[in-house]
């Protein structure tokens, strides 16, 4: 009897799928394969993980940091595109928030992410906002995604409408209608129905804040914040680092020399955005909260990549601009990243450069599943264990209309689409406050960074790494 046990355990063994769906070799230990919550907040700022205590301590402390990590086109639709493909902008065809080149007609939805991890044997859902320009096709579901909760109209916190499986469900004024919070609900439900099925999920949730709404950008509260968390930040101070409201900007672009300064008027418009902002952001990290205590109830959690992003920054008066972000600014490219699960070790920073071109394929590193197109990013697993690994990397930053930039370890050099150049130190000046395009001393510097650019704007796949 114990001679059959072992060779039962042994057949057993032999035929454990490994995590390319192959057979394992007999007394091969066979890694399970994660499952995948991936939650991405709009239009946030580094600045503004202030308003996310928990989120930093579960997710931060929990797991692992990246403190240089970039929208390679910073504007939320080409930044999702890419997340959702690991692809550059230039190779997405997404280059815009909408128009022929831009939105969600612009997108090939057939390959990516949620169809090669439904391939893969994944049950996936996705919640919330889409790609820009979704909402003229509202009842559309999207291949891969088993369940689907994306809005289906606009950007308001309460009175909009989601598309539910394919039928529309419009929410109202209650409280419980707060949108940030249905999210929250449906997360974890799923979370729980997922937690006793035999498949591995794969969670999308597009959180809403701190977008606007589409209301006064001066209201009081824009966007407005739960009703729990009203009045928060009501005396929090503008930031005002030395890019707010530069004073000297003579070595910017013709449009941002022609920008006035910020006036008082203005100043407090800002200051109330910043403020709705962060209590906003609030409802997030008790969806964060509550994630985690889902995942780990159902016994899920040390099993689970968990990962917090934002698709893009946003300016708050930073080099004269009141609003906005498709720049290649700090404040706008340089966005938060936190990841939490298997090989991405609890406490650790990285500081290497990493981009939205790299979250899926480190999903797909992650969990075995095969892309069906050519992959501009890199894993990120190996930049967490291994802190020399990806140094010499160069990231391009595109808004093929407007600009073409590459972000070096420790330099910016961009080319607008009026050939005027910008030039920065960032070791030296990470404000961007002086363009050194004019000095002499920097002429080889410049030419061998437009190489870079040359090479990069056009490339794919493994050219791009």
């Amino acid at each position: 009897m114990a001679a059959a046990a072992v060779a039962l355990l042994a057949l057993g063994a032999s035929l454990m799928p490994s995590t390319d769906g192959r057979a394992a070799a007999v007394g091969v230990a066979v890694p399970q394969r994660p499952n995948v919550v991936v939650v991405m907040t709009d239009d946030q700022t580094v600045a503004q993980m202030k308003a996310l205590p928990k989120t930093r301590r579960l997710l931060g402390e929990g797991g692992t940091s990246f403190s240089r990590y970039f929208a390679t086109q910073p504007q939320c639709c080409p930044s999702r595109a890419s997340y959702l493909t690991g692809q550059y902008p230039h190779n997405t065809g997404v280059r815009d928030n909408g128009g022929p080149n831009g939105g969600f007609s612009a997108f090939r939805d057939m390959e990516a992410l949620p169809v090669w991890l439904d391939r893969a044997g994944y049950r996936t859902m996705f919640i919330g906002k889409y790609l820009n320009g979704y909402a003229k096709h509202k009842r559309y579901i999207p291949p891969g995604w088993d369940r689907w909760a994306g809005l289906a109209d606009n950007q308001h916190m309460y009175d909009y409408d989601q598309n539910h499986d394919g039928k529309l469900v419009h929410y109202g004024s209650r409280e419980r209608d707060y949108r940030t919070d249905v999210y929250t609900r449906k997360a974890t439900r799923f979370i729980r129905d997922a937690a006793g099925d035999n498949r591995r999920f794969f969670l999308h949730v597009s959180a809403p804040p701190p977008h606007t709404e589409a209301l006064d950008n001066c209201a009081k509260h824009n966007p407005r914040p739960a009703p729990r968390h009203l009045g928060a930040f009501s005396t929090e101070p503008l930031p005002e680092p030395p890019s707010y409201d530069e004073e000297d900007v003579s070595d910017k672009p013709q449009f941002i020399r022609d920008r006035p300064r910020i006036d008082q008027n203005v100043r407090d418009c800002i200051t109330r955005r910043w403020r709705s902002a962060l209590e906003s952001l609030l409802s997030v990290d008790d969806m964060m909260q509550q994630i985690i205590a889902n995942l780990r109830e159902t016994g899920t959690l040390q099993n689970t990549l968990v990962i917090f992003v934002s698709d893009n920054g946003y300016f708050y008066g930073e080099h004269r601009f009141p609003t906005g972000k498709n720049q290649p600014y700090e404040e706008a490219i340089r966005i938060p990243l936190l990841i939490r699960g298997p090989g991405f070790p609890p406490g650790a920073n990285v500081d290497q450069l990493a981009a939205n071109i790299d979250l899926a394929p480190t999903i797909l590193e992650a969990t075995g599943a095969q892309a069906g197109l050519p992959i501009d990013g890199r894993p990120l697993q190996p930049l967490a264990s291994d802190p020399t690994e990806g140094r010499d990397r160069d990231l391009l930053i595109e808004a093929r209309e407007l600009y073409f930039s590459v972000r070096t370890d420790s330099w910016l050099f961009s080319i607008n689409q009026n050939d005027e150049n910008q030039l920065y130190d960032l070791q030296a000046d990470p404000y961007q406050l002086q363009s050194l395009h004019e000095d002499p001393d920097q002429d080889a510097r410049k030419e061998e960074l437009r190489q870079r650019i040359e090479k990069l704007k056009d490339c794919v796949g493994a050219q791009c790494r």
